[in-house]
């Protein structure tokens, strides 16, 4: 019996799992995201908004007071004016002559002031007014045109007076002002649109009305319906915290917001005049601009979602793809054994059937392996070397030792061998270190057998290494140890380079005498051998050897700083010389390979910020070359300093004297523009030197290769060209002449004829 796919039944539970758990992951950060960057950019662009009116508030009000003060100053000015105030002071006003010089004097200051305008003089004693659009005007009704007469006294300061009735407002300024009873009164009329056109510039007034106010909070002007934020008469309500505000330290400014009324008041007090610039934005302004944040969020929430989702099906799809696989085969499996039970499959149940099955051959799998004595023994090895051992007990370190039959109680320590540059010698490539190493390996174990020594191979790590770790039953002294192991390892780096004409260095680790340690001769044996960075390479070192470390690593930044202030005056022997002492200062001492290894970084990347101070980043040779990499692969001090001496000093010097070269005249040229500029002055080497901040010698000697004649020459060729100027141009006697560039008579007289064959008044003449 055979069944056919129609009846094949899979429940599917892994694949809605794994859907359920991607949906869960996409919604619960997509909505948390939403609700934070809604919250964040709400309240950021209330703020901005905010700001933005407040800005835009106190810049009309700043204009608005410039106008307002532009205009007090020009009245003020009149009022001082001699003619106005004999005028005001005569008994008897009615000469035609004064009246027209007094009325001239009023058209110029309405003239000055760019509103439309009338400027006027109220005489209350003759009841006449004298003005620049009506000229003589007798008033018989003085008292009732203009009542601030009867409140403003002599003594009074002047004030600006709103007249609703008339659509204007005035500027008042009695006269005159050292009397106790003013005999005048100085007016200018202005129309009340007259600041129309600032509030009208406002370009964010779509956001709501701006009203224009005086000290006392009676509207000047106003721009923007105010129908939807309510009725004049509502404005008490708003008016009067705004009202209160005191000036007598500077402008203020700031928010009203009442909640009876709908909008957000922005207001700016002038601290000269005490008017008032009110913008009312409406709430639903506000509402709007979060609405729209609000449905930017949603919209991109809602494609994220969806885009989360999509990509949420066709991943579970594609993970689920090698269960349907296998689900597949399980059924067909099932269709041939004729095994209707089978062909219902709960994957979910089916995998974990399927681990635990994949665990009991693991678990086989390692009781193989276990028998496998040779391969796990050097497996402990790795391990130890690597130090992964180092949290765990002496007594669990013996058991594997006795594990895997070796003695516990025997010494331990390691030798590391290292090929060096073998790829240099043109017999190899980089991609033949393995097949070197094992060539050198043989040759080790040939050796070692022959001294009778019970050593272990340790292979897998990534290195240039042929590590060796050898055990002794013996309990030899030091001394005899040391040098048997030289012996051996001397006998070894022989060998390999007669035979095999490889050079090799060796590093040997001190003997323990507990296998844990292990790990502390491997590391010694690497110190030892990177010794070979200072001595040199092709040899052999043996830790104990080795002087004490001095920890007290002190860069030397003196050599450094000197090597960097050679190459920018272009010395290359003092470059070469400073290089020498920077090395000797490194090595001189024994500090650990890594501490001068990174020294000669340090030294470098000094040198690359030199460079790239001087001409950038672009044209920096330096960047091109792997200097790092070299520096890293080096096996001794010579490659590294043959690296600086014969390639990054010989890239940097062309480009420092260029540079030299370049600053030098763009120093020159700095001090003939500030000679150019201070010609009048007494210029002295000292005094243009140290402008420029050169020594006076460096300056004296940069100025004459660059302009080919000295410094005094050029001073009195400046001298003299500024005093043909004046000759030609001015009538200024030749001993002023002479002062004003820092002459004396005689002295400007003996130059002048010398530099031009001419006497100063003969060329002035000539030139006239």
């Amino acid at each position: 019996m055979r069944f056919s796919w129609n009846k094949i039944f899979i429940a599917g539970t892994y694949h809605k799992r794994l859907f359920g758990f991607g949906f869960l992951t996409v919604c619960v950060p997509i909505l948390l995201v939403a609700f934070l960057s809604y919250t964040l950019v709400s309240g950021h662009v209330q703020r901005e908004v905010n700001r933005a009116n407040l800005d835009m508030i106190n810049q009309m009000q700043q204009r608005i007071d410039a106008s307002l003060q532009w205009i007090s100053k020009t009245i003020r000015g009149l009022v001082l004016d001699p003619t106005l105030q004999q005028y005001i002071y005569q008994n008897d006003r009615s000469s035609y002559i004064n009246m027209m010089q007094v009325t001239e004097k009023l058209r110029a200051v309405s003239q000055s002031i760019e509103y439309e305008n009338s400027v006027s003089l109220l005489l209350p004693a003759e009841r006449v007014r004298l003005s620049t659009t009506k000229g003589y005007e007798t008033v018989s009704d003085m008292s009732e045109r203009y009542p601030f007469m009867s409140s403003m006294g002599a003594a009074s300061d002047p004030k600006w007076i709103v007249q609703p009735e008339d659509h204007t407002f005035t500027y008042v300024q009695p006269l005159p002002l050292f009397t106790t009873v003013p005999l005048a009164f100085l007016m200018l009329d202005i129309p009340s649109d007259a600041f129309q056109s600032i509030l009208n510039s406002v370009e964010p007034q779509r956001t709501g009305a701006i009203i224009l106010m005086d000290e006392a909070g009676t509207l000047v002007a106003s721009a923007g319906s105010t129908t939807d934020l309510g009725s004049p008469q509502a404005w008490p309500d708003w008016l009067a915290p705004i009202l209160d505000v005191p000036v007598d330290v500077g402008a203020r400014s700031g928010f009203v917001s009442l909640d009876q009324f709908p909008a957000q008041i922005v207001y700016s007090k002038s601290p000269s005049t005490g008017w008032i610039s009110v913008l009312l934005v409406p709430t639903s302004a506000m509402n709007a601009l979060k609405a729209e944040v609000a449905y930017t969020t949603l919209l991109v929430c809602l494609a994220a979602f969806v885009t989360g989702i999509l990509l949420l099906y066709f991943s579970s799809h594609k993970l689920y793809a090698p269960i349907r696989s296998l689900l597949r085969q399980r059924i067909v499996t099932a269709e041939n054994s004729q095994d209707p039970s089978q062909v219902k499959i709960d994957e979910w149940n089916w995998i974990r059937q399927e681990w635990g099955q994949l665990q009991d051959k693991l678990g086989r799998f390692h009781e193989r392996s276990s028998r496998d004595e040779t391969a796990l023994r050097d497996f402990l090895f790795l391990h130890l070397l690597y130090g992964h051992y180092e949290n765990e007990s002496g007594d669990r370190i013996r058991g594997l030792i006795e594990q895997y039959g070796m003695n516990p109680d025997n010494g331990w320590d390691v030798i590391v061998v290292e090929v060096e540059n073998y790829e240099l010698h043109g017999r190899f490539g980089k991609e033949d270190r393995s097949l070197i190493l094992l060539a050198v390996s043989s040759v080790c174990q040939d050796i070692l057998n022959q001294h009778n020594v019970d050593s272990h191979f340790v292979n897998g790590l990534e290195t240039p290494h042929v590590i060796i770790v050898m055990q002794t039953a013996s309990r030899a002294a030091d001394d005899q140890e040391r040098s048997v192991r030289h012996q051996i390892a001397e006998t070894i780096r022989l060998y390999v380079h007669t035979y095999l004409k490889i050079p090799v260095s060796i590093g040997i680790g001190t003997r323990y005498d507990h296998p844990k340690d292990i790990r502390s001769s491997y590391l010694e044996a690497l110190e030892a051998l990177g010794f070979r960075m200072v001595a040199g390479g092709g040899r052999t070192v043996h830790y104990r050897d080795l002087k004490p470390l001095s920890h007290d690593f002190v860069y030397p930044y003196n050599h450094e700083t000197e090597i960097v202030q050679s190459l920018e005056k272009g010395s290359r022997e003092r470059v070469q010389q400073f290089f020498d002492e920077f090395r000797d200062a490194v090595t001189g001492r024994r500090y650990p390979i890594s501490q001068i290894t990174r020294s000669f970084h340090m030294l470098y990347v000094r040198l690359v910020q030199s460079a790239v101070e001087m001409i950038g980043n672009d044209a920096n040779p330096l960047l091109k070359m792997d200097v790092f990499e070299r520096m890293m692969s080096a096996r001794t001090l010579d490659d590294i300093e043959r690296l600086f001496s014969k390639e990054i000093f010989p890239r940097l010097l062309p480009i420092f004297e260029e540079a030299i070269v370049d600053r030098g005249k763009a120093l020159v040229d700095a001090a003939v523009q500030f000679m150019r500029e201070h010609a009048s002055q007494d210029l002295t080497l000292t005094a243009v030197a140290d402008h420029t901040g050169v020594s006076h010698s460096h300056f004296s000697r940069l100025f004459n290769k660059h302009t080919g004649q000295s410094f005094a020459q050029f001073v009195a060729e400046l001298k003299i060209e500024r005093s043909k100027e004046i000759l030609v141009y001015t009538d200024k006697t030749v001993v002023e002449i002479a002062e004003e560039v820092g002459y004396t008579e005689r002295a400007f007289r003996r130059v002048f004829k010398t530099l031009t064959g001419q006497t100063p008044a003969h060329y002035r003449q000539q030139q006239r």
